[in-house]
């Protein structure tokens, strides 16, 4: 698996020590959950080369304090997702409505990478705040 031009671009920038601990990491994974990010944090219509790049408005209506349902959210990110980022097979979105704060949203998104031939099951978590961003949680480095 490959990482995006501009990662790669990136790392001619980094000394020696930079280089060490960025092979130590899984590139792959975090290169799909910084794409990921990029894309979930992007409104569809922003992007003059591609209108339909982005998040399309989940917004149930002006003033509206309800909140989009959940099942409806998770399908339109789902495909978002299965369309912008082809590197994720398989792949499975739940969102889980946070009763505690009814601020922040938790997005669950699992599915399959190539590792060296082989497909290995990843699973990447993010919080939705309550002013439409989302933030990746860390990836663990096993």
């Amino acid at each position: 698996m490959t990482s995006r031009m501009l990662e790669r671009l990136a790392t001619l920038d980094l000394s020696d020590d930079q280089i060490r601990v960025w092979h130590q990491q899984d590139q792959a994974l975090m290169s799909i959950r910084n794409h990921l990010s990029s894309l979930l944090n992007t409104r569809a219509g922003s992007v003059p080369i591609d209108p339909e790049y982005g998040v399309p408005d989940m917004s149930v209506g002006p003033g509206s304090s309800e909140f989009p349902n959940a099942d409806v959210m998770a399908q339109a990110l789902l495909a978002v997702v299965a369309r912008y980022e082809q590197r994720l097979n398989k792949p499975r979105l739940q969102i889980v409505l946070s009763h505690a704060d009814n601020i922040s949203t938790r997005l669950i998104l699992d599915g399959e990478i190539e590792d060296g031939g082989a497909m290995r099951a990843i699973s990447l978590q993010a919080t939705i705040g309550g002013d439409g961003v989302v933030e990746f949680d860390p990836i663990e480095q096993g």
